[in-house]
């Protein structure tokens, strides 16, 4: 993600990349649902 955003964390480029953003948080999100115990 990092790669993706080129090192810009400006307002303007988090919009730009925002699906980006948001697909990574629910993946994170769906992956933690279904291992409680690694992130107590």
């Amino acid at each position: 993600m990092q790669t993706s955003l080129a090192g810009d964390f400006s307002v303007a480029n988090l919009e730009k990349h925002q699906t980006l953003l948001k697909d990574t948080r629910d993946q994170i999100n769906g992956w933690m649902q279904g291992h409680p115990g690694d992130y107590r």
